[in-house]
């Protein structure tokens, strides 16, 4: 796609862009196709016409006539000058810059189907996390030594911790590639959340769009993980506990 970037004399700035089909006149007079704001313009001062698959140039009007004050591309005048990309051309006080950017081709169709997802895994060796982490802590003396077994004791159970966590979202993420009913997809997370979280109660909550009205009352459970079950009994009996 071919555009002239344009900036007259009284400092407005606009984009006209070239066709092969058509040629673009430049001056000062409201028939043109660039009208230029500028009184050291000639009233038809250039023209742009596309010939053997590239653009160019032209001093003055399309009948012959030169411009009184010229055409210069990068500071030289030319009476018709083969534009290339970034050519600069002065018309009395305007500036004008050509550009020339490649057509992108068109990407291929995007097609879908209705496969469950979850061909990409993600496997997390806890051992192997660990082993790298104990073979980079370093000691010496006894109470380096036990200040040293206190930290790795700590690193230990956070990395434990991260390793489940990442078990979780494996296992949730197969879910989600294998599942496609919102109650299976809740009750896992309730399951994952559950697990991963010193929580005693978590619950995943609807909202019936059927019944009227925003209140909590229209919020139903739909899927619950509580460690004491007389409470778990409790809570599948009423909307929101």
């Amino acid at each position: 796609m071919a555009l002239l970037h344009i900036v007259d004399a009284s400092g407005r700035q606009w984009q006209c862009p070239l066709s092969p089909q058509s040629l673009c006149t430049i001056g000062r007079a409201p028939d043109n196709t660039v009208v230029l704001n500028d009184p050291r313009a000639s009233r038809y001062h250039a023209h742009v016409k596309f010939e053997g698959g590239v653009y160019f140039i032209v001093d003055g009007r399309v009948d012959g006539g030169r411009s009184a004050n010229h055409v210069f591309v990068g500071g030289e005048q030319f009476h018709e000058h083969q534009f290339k990309d970034g050519d600069r051309v002065t018309i009395g006080a305007s500036q004008l810059r050509f550009e020339h950017a490649e057509e992108l081709q068109p990407e291929q169709d995007v097609r879908y189907d209705d496969k469950p997802l979850g061909h990409t895994q993600l496997l997390v060796s806890a051992t192997d996390v660990i082993r790298a982490a104990l073979a980079n802590s370093r000691t010496s003396g006894p109470k380096a030594a036990t200040a040293a077994a206190q930290d790795q004791n700590a690193e230990l159970e956070a990395l434990r911790g991260k390793a489940k966590i990442l078990a979780h979202l494996y296992e949730m993420s197969k879910t989600l590639g294998s599942v496609f009913t919102l109650d299976a997809i809740f009750d896992k997370a309730c399951e994952v959340i559950f697990d991963a979280t010193p929580a005693d109660r978590v619950v995943a909550l609807l909202k019936d769009e059927s019944a009227a009205g925003d209140g909590d009352d229209n919020l139903k459970v739909v899927a619950m993980r509580v460690r004491d079950e007389k409470k778990a009994a409790q809570g599948r009996q009423q909307s929101v506990g």
